[in-house]
């Protein structure tokens, strides 16, 4: 039986991956908590999204990543050029937080996140 955190986690998960779907976008969820948690596509992009929550959010959101979580996030950023995002609760709004470059939040504004 599934602990409390991952059911958090993949309810989360379902939250981001469900908010992209009602947009018009095609998306792929990773299962069993492989990495990274969801895959966007659109018409004129692609890009990768990890999902966190946590009881105690750090100053940093970033932190919410393991080591090798964020060195495997900015790998994919290099190797494929496109846009990595880190997905996390915060006062109960969905947030997002680019790993690669500043310039790629706006696919989330076109998106209308934020």
């Amino acid at each position: 039986m599934p602990n409390s955190n991952y059911q958090r986690g993949r309810v989360f998960e379902y939250r981001v991956r469900d908010f992209f779907l009602n947009k018009g976008c095609y998306v792929v969820r990773s299962a069993a908590s492989k990495f990274p948690d969801l895959i966007v596509v659109t018409p004129e992009t692609m890009f990768f999204i990890e999902c966190k929550t946590s009881r105690r959010m750090p100053k940093n959101p970033v932190k919410l990543l393991s080591r090798e979580e964020y060195d495997m996030a900015l790998d994919m950023v290099r190797k494929y050029n496109k846009p990595f995002f880190l997905f996390f609760r915060e006062d109960r709004k969905m947030r997002a937080l680019s790993l690669g470059k500043e310039s790629d939040c706006v696919y989330l504004y076109e998106l209308g996140l934020k």
